[in-house]
C-alpha cells in the first residue's frame, strides 16, 4: 500500500506569474460520427474571432471528446471522420494570432470508441453487467490497459502542440456513478491491497475502505499522468474536474450552474473549491444555455448575475457553449455574453485591487463525511438521485447547505474550510467555526477543534457532530460531540418540538429531522428545551402527522456552553437542515439569537436576504464590500413535497431583470471617513452609536463599495 501514498512534495501551489484570465469561453465539440453535414462549416479563425469580440481572454478548444473522437492529426487515437484537417492545430494558431490564452480539452473516462473496441476496459457493476450513466454512457477503468492508451495519446498531444493549459474531463470517482467499479483490473488491484474481493455491498467500514482505495488509485493515476505531461511539455498548466485529489493541479475548476433552481450553486462551489485551491486559480463553469444542454440562450441578465457572483469571489468564469452540427456557434448568444462582460467590467477592476479575503467565520465542508452519511444504507438501496449527490459535484447535504444559506442571508463575513484545514494555523484566523451536522470526524480533527475553543475560539455545532470516526466507528465518549456533551439517546418520538427560551417571535419549533437527547459536560446556559409531542406513537395509537406540541422536558435543545477561554453553541437537532427545508423566520431568529450571544461581526450589511456580500481588504487597508443581488420570477408549478429529490422545486425560475433595492447599508466598527461605488460615486458616511454607517441608495445586479 505504501506506493499509493500521496507525494505531498509534488504539491504544485500557485505558479509564480501564472494567470489564467478571468473571462473564459468553452466551445464544446462532442460529436458522434455519421451525421449528415457534420462540421462542414467549421472555421477555426472565424469562431475564435467571435470569442475574442466578446472580450474573453481565454478559450477552451478540443483535442478529444466524450465519444473518443480526436480533432487533430494522430497516430495513436481515433481521428473524427468529419475532420479532414488538423483542426486543433488551426485553433491553436488562430488563438495565438488573436492573443487568446488556450485550454485544450481532453476527455478521459468517457471514451465510447475505446469502450466499443475494448470491452474488458469498461467499468462493471457487482453482478458483472456494464455500468451505465446518463443512458448509454460507459466509463472506463483507469486500472485497465486503458491507462496505457491514454498515456500514449497524451504524450503525442503535449509533444506536438503548444497550449497554455490542459483540461482533463470527466475525471471523477463518485460512488454510484463510475465507482465502485468491479472491473477485473480493479478487482485484481483491490485483492493485492486488501487480500479480498471488493465487497458487493459497500456499507460502513467496507465503504470507507473502498473510498481509500479509490482515492489512492485516482491519485496515483493523476501523479503519473501529470509527470508524463510535464516531462514532455513543462510549460503547460494542468487541471482535472470533479473532485478527487487536487495536489497535482496547477489550477482548479468546478461546474456551478444554478439552472434556474439553486441560486447558491455559484457561491457555494466557489467557496468550497477556493478552499481546496489554497491560492491557486479557480474557474467556475456555467452554461450559456437556459437548461442543461438545451441550446436555448440564457438571458443576458442571467449571465450578468452568474458572472458577477463568480467575479465577486475572485474566481474566473467559463461560459460553456457547444457548436452546432455544422460546426458553428450562435452569434446572438455571443452578443449577450459581450454585453454581460461589459456590464461587469467595473467589478473586475475592483477585484484587481484586493489583497485578502475578510472572513471572521469559517464554515466546515467535510467531503468524506458527506459520502459516508449517504452510505448509511447499502449503496444499491439508496435512491439514484441521492447516489449522484455524493461529493461536491451534484449537491451537498442539507446541514451544510442550510448553514451556507444562513450565513449568506445574514451577510456574515464567512468563508469555507475543508477537512484538511482543521489545523491551529488555519482555525486561529477565524473568530468562529461552524460545524453543521458533521457526523464523521477523525480524532485529530476533533482535538484540533476542541483546542481551538480552549484557546478562545467560538464554535457552533449540531446534532451528532463528531460522533463517529472516518471509518464509521463510534467515538469514545471523551471525543464524541467534541467531549462537550454526553449523547443519551436519539429522541424516540417521530415528531419533535423545540421550546425557545429566547425571543424569536415563535412559541415552538416543529422538527422534521432527527433530534438527540444530551447531557452537557461543561458549564452551560439553556437557550431552548426539547418539547415532546402531545401524543406518543404506539401500535395502538398511530398518528401520522397531526401531532401537536405537548410536555416541555428538561433536555436542552439549544445551549450556550463554555470551555477554556472559548464558547460554543450546540443545537441537539439538525438546525440548519430544518432551516433549509422550512425557512420559517422564527427558526432563523433562534439561530441568530444563539449565535449573537457568542459572536458579533465587525462589519455587516443591512439588506434583504437576496443580497450576497463578500468582504475584502485592499492594498492600502481599505475595506471593499462586493454586493450581488438577484431578482427572479414568482415560483409556480408542481412541488415535489413527497418525492425525494435534490432539487428544491420542480420547475426552474430564471433571472430576466434586476429589480433595484433601495438604501442598502454597511455597518462597521472601524473609523472609515469616505466611501465610493465601483463607478467612483461618493456615498454618505455617518457615525451612528459609535459605528460607521455607509448608505447605498440603490443596488441593481452588483456593486462594489470601497471604504477608506
Amino acid at each position: 500500500m505504501d506506493k499509493f501514498i500521496l507525494d505531498k512534495q509534488l504539491r504544485v501551489g500557485k505558479p509564480a506569474g501564472f494567470s489564467i484570465g478571468k473571462k473564459h469561453i468553452d466551445i464544446d465539440f462532442h460529436f458522434m460520427e455519421g451525421i449528415p453535414h457534420m462540421l462542414e462549416n467549421t472555421d477555426a479563425r472565424k469562431m475564435l474571432q467571435q470569442v475574442k469580440d466578446t472580450g474573453a481572454e481565454t478559450v477552451m478548444i478540443y483535442a478529444k471528446d466524450h465519444w473518443g473522437n480526436v480533432y487533430h492529426n494522430t497516430e495513436v487515437a481515433n481521428k473524427h471522420s468529419a475532420v479532414k484537417n488538423d483542426l486543433l492545430g488551426e485553433w491553436l494558431d488562430a488563438a495565438k494570432d488573436l492573443g487568446l490564452k488556450t485550454i485544450v480539452f481532453f476527455s478521459l473516462m468517457w471514451d465510447q470508441y475505446a469502450a466499443k473496441h475494448n470491452p474488458d476496459w469498461v467499468s462493471r457493476n457487482a453482478d458483472g453487467s456494464i455500468k451505465y450513466w446518463y443512458g448509454n454512457w460507459k466509463f472506463l477503468s483507469l486500472n485497465s490497459p486503458y491507462r496505457d492508451y491514454i498515456f500514449a495519446h497524451m504524450k503525442e498531444l503535449v509533444t506536438n502542440y503548444d497550449m497554455d493549459m490542459l483540461f482533463v474531463d470527466p475525471f471523477n470517482g463518485r460512488l454510484g456513478v463510475n465507482v465502485p467499479d468491479y472491473n477485473e483490473y480493479d478487482q485484481k488491484l483491490y485483492r493485492a491491497m486488501y487480500g479480498r474481493d471488493i465487497p458487493k455491498v459497500l456499507q460502513g467500514r467496507d465503504k470507507a475502505r473502498y473510498m481509500d482505495f479509490r482515492d489512492k488509485f485516482f491519485a496515483r493515476f493523476l501523479k503519473e499522468l501529470y509527470a508524463l505531461i510535464r516531462q514532455n511539455n513543462e510549460k503547460v498548466k494542468i487541471s482535472h474536474i470533479y473532485g478527487g485529489n487536487t495536489d497535482y493541479d496547477d489550477y482548479l475548476n468546478v461546474e456551478g450552474d444554478p439552472f434556474g433552481q439553486d441560486y447558491y450553486a455559484v457561491s457555494m462551489k466557489a467557496k468550497v473549491y477556493r478552499a481546496y485551491a489554497e491560492g491557486r486559480p479557480l474557474v467556475m463553469l456555467t452554461e450559456r444555455f437556459n437548461r442543461y444542454w438545451d441550446f436555448v440562450p440564457k438571458s443576458r441578465q442571467q449571465i450578468e448575475w452568474e458572472l458577477s457572483s463568480a467575479f465577486s469571489h475572485n474566481i474566473s468564469s467559463m461560459l460553456v457553449d457547444h457548436a452546432d452540427i455544422k460546426g458553428e456557434v450562435d452569434q446572438q448568444a455571443y452578443d449577450d455574453i459581450k454585453k454581460a462582460y461589459e456590464t461587469t467590467e467595473n467589478l473586475l477592476k475592483n477585484i484587481d485591487e484586493i489583497t485578502d479575503v475578510l472572513a471572521e467565520v469559517a464554515l466546515l465542508y467535510h467531503e468524506r463525511d458527506e459520502e459516508l452519511v449517504l452510505g448509511q444504507k447499502a449503496l444499491h438501496d439508496v435512491p439514484e438521485e441521492e447516489q449522484h449527490r455524493a461529493t461536491v459535484y451534484r449537491g451537498y447535504l442539507p446541514d451544510f447547505v442550510g448553514a451556507f444559506k444562513y450565513l449568506t442571508e445574514t451577510h456574515t463575513p464567512f468563508d469555507v474550510v475543508v477537512q484538511s484545514q482543521l489545523t491551529a494555523e488555519v482555525l486561529d484566523r477565524y473568530k468562529m467555526l461552524v460545524v453543521p451536522g458533521t457526523i464523521h470526524m477523525g480524532e485529530e480533527q476533533i482535538q484540533a477543534v476542541r483546542a481551538y475553543v480552549e484557546r478562545g475560539g467560538k464554535l457552533v455545532f449540531t446534532y451528532r457532530t463528531a460522533c463517529r470516526d472516518l471509518y464509521t466507528e463510534p467515538h469514545r465518549e471523551e471525543n464524541a460531540l467534541f467531549g462537550f456533551q454526553t449523547a443519551d439517546i436519539d429522541d424516540p418520538y417521530p415528531t419533535h418540538f423545540v421550546k425557545p427560551l429566547v425571543a424569536c417571535d415563535i412559541p415552538y419549533i416543529r422538527l422534521n429531522n432527527e433530534n438527540l437527547l444530551v447531557s452537557p459536560r461543561t458549564e452551560f446556559e439553556t437557550l431552548g428545551l426539547v418539547q415532546l409531542p402531545a401524543t406518543a406513537r404506539t401500535i395502538e395509537r398511530f398518528v401520522t402527522h397531526n401531532e401537536p406540541p405537548g410536555e416541555v422536558t428538561e433536555y436542552p435543545a439549544v445551549l450556550r456552553g463554555k470551555y477554556g477561554k472559548g464558547e460554543y453553541i450546540y443545537f441537539s437537532y439538525r438546525a440548519f437542515a430544518e432551516l433549509l427545508e422550512q425557512d420559517v423566520a422564527g427558526y432563523r431568529k433562534l439561530i441568530k439569537k444563539a449565535v449573537e450571544s457568542i459572536y458579533t461581526p465587525s462589519v455587516e450589511v443591512e439588506a434583504s436576504r437576496n443580497v450576497e456580500a463578500n468582504y475584502y481588504r485592499g492594498a492600502k487597508g481599505e475595506l471593499k464590500v462586493f454586493l450581488t443581488a438577484m431578482s427572479v420570477g414568482r415560483l409556480a408549478g408542481r412541488y415535489d413535497l413527497l418525492t425525494p429529490s435534490p432539487e428544491p422545486y420542480s420547475y426552474p425560475c430564471n433571472i430576466e431583470e434586476h429589480v433595484p433595492l433601495a438604501n442598502v447599508r454597511i455597518w462597521c466598527e472601524d473609523g472609515y471617513t469616505g466611501a465610493v461605488t465601483a463607478g467612483g460615486e461618493k456615498l454618505k458616511v455617518e457615525k451612528v452609536d459609535g459605528r460607521t454607517c455607509v448608505t447605498l441608495p440603490s443596488l441593481s445586479c452588483y456593486e462594489v463599495i470601497t471604504l477608506s
